[in-house]
């Protein structure tokens, strides 16, 4: 078994706090534990006790066999860099989503960030956030879906320009490190605007987006009702009482009326990215 990063970090940091003599590790760092140093282990239910002595010892033996487990990257360590004095190189401290993000102009044309040559439709960037300080950027739009931002030149918004930029919010559950640091640097010189599906989880990760300034929202008044009840997915609005939660509590009377909407468990309303822009549903800007 390999540890994960999550597991290493976590046992590194009990092994080095002093004082510290009582831990509950992880099922799956428990095992590990077990497996490969149960003879210096005492247990007290899913709680492994400690001795200052015994503590030192299982150190030292993690120290013999996982050597890497106790280096620690700085804070401007790549992956790349790390390597170079450690054999674990996802422990450094930027991952390879903090200093890139990817990015995507609806028509190609990349020169609000110094390209001057065109590109199809539908290309995407991956770009240094270096590359990224000096532009003409006037509006970045964050976008929740990989296959909405590569589909980005079909989304029906009459106020992207030449110096909009699309950026791809990431995988994981909250924003990239890379487009937090990007929006953190343009939160004054660029309006900030959150693209993403119409539905409570939606909205809440809109909401909660670095610097956001506004949302594009559908503007469901141009189809007709029979559409609408085609696309529309209560299902998916019931699984996302948490979400009604937090709007319930951040938005508040002076808030667009379309964010109301989904405060209202009466309605249901669940649109998602895809139907948007397989139905041409214009887009409105929402200013918050």
């Amino acid at each position: 078994m390999v540890l994960n990063r999550r597991q290493q970090n976590a046992l590194r940091d009990f092994l080095l706090k002093p004082g510290k003599l009582v831990y509950t590790p992880s099922d799956g760092l428990a095992r590990y534990l077990s497996d490969n140093y149960g003879d210096l282990l005492k247990w007290r239910g899913k709680q492994l006790i400690f001795s200052e002595q015994s503590k030192q010892k299982l150190k030292q033996e993690l120290h013999l066999h996982q050597p890497d487990l106790f280096f620690i990257s700085t804070a401007t360590q790549n992956r790349v860099a790390f390597a170079g004095v450690s054999g674990a190189e996802k422990q450094a401290r930027l991952a390879p989503e903090d200093t890139h993000v990817l990015v995507n102009h609806h028509q190609g044309n990349y020169a609000c960030i110094g390209l001057n040559a065109p590109l199809p439709k539908g290309t995407s960037l991956r770009v240094p956030l270096a590359q990224l300080q000096q532009t003409s950027i006037n509006k970045i739009v964050v976008i929740e879906n990989l296959d909405i931002f590569d589909h980005w030149y079909e989304a029906m918004w009459a106020g992207r320009d030449e110096n909009t930029l699309a950026v791809y919010r990431g995988h994981d559950k909250s924003q990239s490190g890379g487009v937090s640091s990007l929006l953190e640097c343009y939160a004054t010189k660029a309006r900030i605007i959150a693209f993403c599906d119409y539905d409570p989880k939606g909205a809440e990760i809109a909401l909660t987006t670095t610097h956001i300034q506004s949302l594009l929202l559908p503007d469901l008044t141009t189809i007709n009702p029979q559409a609408f009840y085609k696309i529309n997915q209560p299902h998916l609005y019931q699984k996302q009482a948490r979400s009604v939660g937090f709007l319930r509590s951040n938005v508040f009377s002076s808030t667009h009326a379309k964010l109301q909407a989904l405060c209202n468990e009466a309605n249901m309303v669940a649109v998602l990215q895809q139907h948007m822009l397989a139905y041409a549903i214009p887009l409105q800007e929402i200013y918050l």
